[in-house]
């Protein structure tokens, strides 16, 4: 499997181990499975610093100067201390993009949740029955007959010196895009 391939590959994976707690809020903070730290290491390969090929003679042709020198072993770890420091902190970026990424998702789903349980309440509301043409912006009272059956008036509860025929169940405003919302 070529790299791109492999990379591509561990990424669809690790945003699919993302967990969402769907009871947690969207400032609980992230939370990563074990399976996307995995594949996280395997991406941020991490070891000894490498050093570039030494060649005296590069092409056939002698470097201007004395610019070629030999690399003292305290200069190799210093590079592999630098490299370990900045694979760390790489990681620490990456991981803080995940838990953000994680945190938006999360926020996202309670905001599709919110649009849906919406959607069901004002689909309800339509349908509640009322013997008048519902009008946007206009204020609705809900009420309970002894059946059970609830139904919308013009009505107020002080339209009735706060003692209406029937259970007042709440008050609405029927808003401009087709939803309601309890007063």
């Amino acid at each position: 499997m070529n790299k791109r391939k492999r990379e591509d590959s561990i990424s669809d994976d690790c945003m699919m181990e993302v967990q969402i707690d769907k009871n947690a809020g969207p400032s609980s903070g992230g939370s990563v499975t074990p399976q996307c730290l995995r594949m996280l290491d395997e991406i941020m390969r991490s070891g000894p610093a490498e050093l570039v090929e030494r060649s005296l003679n590069p092409l056939g042709a002698s470097p201007l100067g004395n610019h070629v020198k030999r690399v003292t072993g305290y200069e190799i770890a210093e590079l592999d201390e630098f490299t370990a420091t900045v694979d760390s902190r790489l990681k620490q970026t990456v991981m803080t993009k995940i838990i953000t990424i994680s945190d938006q998702m999360r926020f996202l789903r309670q905001q599709l949740l919110n649009a849906v349980q919406e959607a069901q309440e004002s689909s309800t509301l339509n349908h509640t029955p009322c013997n008048f043409r519902k009008v946007p912006g206009k204020f609705y009272y809900l009420y309970q007959r002894p059946s059970g059956q609830n139904y919308f008036s013009l009505l107020s509860p002080a339209d009735w010196n706060e003692k209406p025929p029937h259970q007042f169940c709440g008050s609405y405003l029927y808003d401009h895009d087709y939803t309601w919302k309890k007063l």
